[in-house]
């Protein structure tokens, strides 16, 4: 295993991403998430792949990815669904609305919507 490659204590990440509920400051969410997103990695990475050092339920997740709708900021809902799929989760239709309303309400992101759409409708089969 590599010396730093997961926190002595990972699971203040997850603490302190349940305080930052409802999830309204986009930017302090988008460096929580980009951090647990780095620590689940690594420890898959350099640990053992069957355990991840921090535990988030997709209500979270899905909590986290309606934020960032809300918000207008497609890039949390993005590192948000990293997050997402490095944990072993599917993307739900929430996740796949939330990430379509995040992009048509950001600049310019037209062709992110009609790419989500189509992998909502290639992948997941919704639509």
């Amino acid at each position: 295993a590599a010396t730093g490659a997961v926190p002595r204590y990972p699971t203040a990440f997850a603490f302190a991403l349940s305080h930052m509920f409802p999830f309204t400051d986009a930017k302090k969410m988008l460096v929580v998430v980009e951090a647990i997103h780095t620590i689940v990695k690594n420890s898959q990475e350099y640990g053992d792949a069957r355990t991840n050092p921090i535990q988030i339920d997709m209500g979270t997740l899905e909590q986290i990815m309606a934020g960032a709708a809300r918000q207008r900021n497609h890039e949390l809902g993005l590192a948000t669904w990293d997050l997402i799929e490095t944990l072993g989760y599917s993307p739900t239709e929430s996740c796949y609305e939330s990430m379509i309303q995040a992009f048509v309400m950001s600049y310019r992101q037209d062709h992110c919507v009609f790419a989500c759409l189509t992998e909502m409708e290639d992948e997941a089969g919704l639509v």
